[in-house]
């Protein structure tokens, strides 16, 4: 028995008369009657007394109904629900803790005033964690400072420029200065960003390629944390813009240039090659494409 044996079935029972029941299923008389016909002759009961051209429900029929019913409605749910699941399903988002802490907000707060009704689940770590959650399909995309390591497997987006800023306390011996050597931070103390932060890593790199070997005295999660180390003049600092912003405003930590070094990167939206994104998710990516108009607006 098929999901049609049980509509023909239903419109039968509740029209009361095969030729009713073929009119509205716009269907022929014969195809509703073979129908019918199958379903007695497969369970070897009977569905429809005909009595003088008249057909009445065997009790059968009317134990049937009830259940026949109710699946033809959850089946009709289920479609809807599958219809709707563009507007109604749950986008993954994970993203770095300076995107997560700057632009996300405002993009799901315009993301949801087009999708109320989509669920928006966040996940905020460092570059290296949400990576691995867009690799086990954990999530439906991520915002990421700076490329991808799997970019061969990922379609990335550009969407926005920060710059990663040299701090110095307002006391410290660098402070008067507006330029220094990159190979003068050899002989700094460095409060940097864990391993695995997507500011670790460009770091890590842009040592490495010059030569410079550091060691840093602190190592954090938290850029407040960093933030207040450098104030206190416990160290030098290179976090980004984005989050040391309100701190340089108000004059406490010095920002200083690294000669010839440009530490300017693309934040970008990331995704699966093969993934399917949804009519919302697409939304979202677009979202993301022109933050730097809507960020002002």
């Amino acid at each position: 028995m098929t999901l049609r044996h049980l509509k023909i079935f239903v419109m039968v029972y509740q029209k009361g008369s095969i030729t009713k029941a073929a009119e509205e299923l716009h269907l022929a008389q014969p195809a509703v009657s073979l129908a019918i016909k199958e379903m007695e002759e497969y369970y070897g009961i009977r569905l429809f007394d005909r009595l003088a051209r008249k057909i009445y429900p065997t009790e059968v029929a009317n134990r049937l109904f009830e259940n026949a019913l109710q699946i033809l409605v959850m089946f009709d749910e289920m479609e809807q629900n599958l219809v709707n699941y563009e507007i109604l399903g749950t986008l993954r988002i994970g993203t770095t803790i300076t995107i997560g802490n700057f632009i996300l907000p405002t993009i799901i707060k315009l993301f949801k005033e087009k999708y109320p009704k989509t669920k928006v689940q966040v996940t905020i770590n460092n570059s290296e964690h949400i990576e691995n959650l867009l690799i086990e399909n954990e999530v439906d995309l991520i915002l990421l400072e700076g490329r991808c390591h799997y970019k061969e497997k990922m379609i990335e987006i550009p969407f926005h420029k920060d710059e990663l800023c040299l701090i110095v306390g307002k006391e410290h011996h660098l402070a008067k200065r507006k330029i220094i050597q990159l190979k003068e931070l050899e002989n700094c103390d460095l409060l940097f960003r864990e391993p695995g932060s997507a500011e670790r890593d460009l770091l890590n790199s842009l040592f490495t390629a010059n030569d410079v070997i550091i060691k840093p005295i602190w190592e954090s999660v938290s850029t407040k944390a960093l933030v207040r180390g450098v104030e206190k003049n416990l160290g030098v600092s290179i976090l980004p813009y984005l989050m040391i912003r309100d701190d340089l405003q108000r004059k406490d930590v010095v920002k200083l240039k690294i000669e010839g070094i440009d530490l300017v990167r693309n934040f970008m939206v990331i995704y699966n090659k093969n993934k399917y994104l949804t009519e919302s998710a697409q939304t979202f990516v677009k979202l993301c494409k022109d933050w730097d108009v809507i960020k002002d607006l």
